[in-house]
């Protein structure tokens, strides 16, 4: 149990140091806020592709990888007050479709989760700053 423990622990902070050298390496590190949102930009895109080729389940597990959810729900009590439930909410409806294995319903979710993420990132005054939105 300790070893499973120890190897979950790896793999989350490998998946951390994956997005912010992805942030680093696309010159996205402009603040705190804008670094949030882009990553789940990046988790999204990813997912995506994953769906658009047919990998349902990997596309579910990239979705459920890291504390991307996380950062972005702090988000909702900053400054910038954008709230991003509904953003969240498309997400987690996004996850459920790639683990119930029906692929209309997956990309019919992605596009939900897209046009939320879009209509959050608008709010929160950061999709100026972001790639591949």
């Amino acid at each position: 149990m300790a070893k499973a423990k120890a190897n979950r622990s790896e793999k989350i902070q490998a998946e951390r140091a994956l997005e912010k050298n992805y942030v680093t390496k696309n010159d996205l590190k402009l603040d705190s806020d804008t670094s949030k949102v882009q990553i789940a930009v990046f988790k999204l895109s990813k997912a995506g592709g994953l769906i658009e080729s047919g990998y349902l389940a990997l596309a579910a597990e990239e979705l459920g990888k890291g504390t991307w959810e996380a950062d972005v729900a702090s988000l909702g009590t900053s400054e910038a007050k954008a709230n991003p439930a509904a953003f969240l909410a498309a997400a987690s409806d996004l996850k459920k479709a790639c683990t119930g294995g029906d692929a209309a319903k997956a990309k019919k979710a992605y596009v939900t989760a897209a046009k939320a993420l879009e209509a959050f990132a608008k709010s929160s005054k950061t999709a100026d700053s972001l790639k591949l939105l």
